[in-house]
């Protein structure tokens, strides 16, 4: 997938889709800081999307990097306190503090 992500040209692969499907793979390689780059380019081409963050939150919490994780979760719930996604990365987030017990409520 990666691969055929790579042959797009810079117009079509200069999108947060795509960004977030290629962090989606690197994720799913366990590579975690190329995955992490993906899904930062993501956030940055739009901000507003929620859809695959959970997973980038996941990636946040392996390589335990608390501070970006919360603040990921602080913007979603500002986004959309209600999605399934927010719920998750909020649930990483008190994970990665040692909260077990809220993290397991979320």
């Amino acid at each position: 997938a990666i691969e055929a992500f790579e042959k797009l040209s810079t117009s079509e692969g200069n999108t947060a889709w795509v960004q977030v499907q290629t962090g989606t793979a690197y994720f799913n390689m366990a590579q975690y800081q190329m995955a992490e780059q993906s899904f930062k380019k993501a956030r940055k081409l739009e901000p507003s999307r929620i859809v695959g963050m959970e997973l980038y939150s996941t990636v946040l919490w392996f390589l335990k990097k608390e501070h970006e994780l919360c603040y990921l979760a602080q913007e979603l719930v500002a986004l959309d306190k209600t999605a399934p996604q927010t719920w998750c990365v909020l649930g990483n987030c008190f994970s990665v503090q040692r909260e077990f017990e809220t993290a397991i409520k979320f």
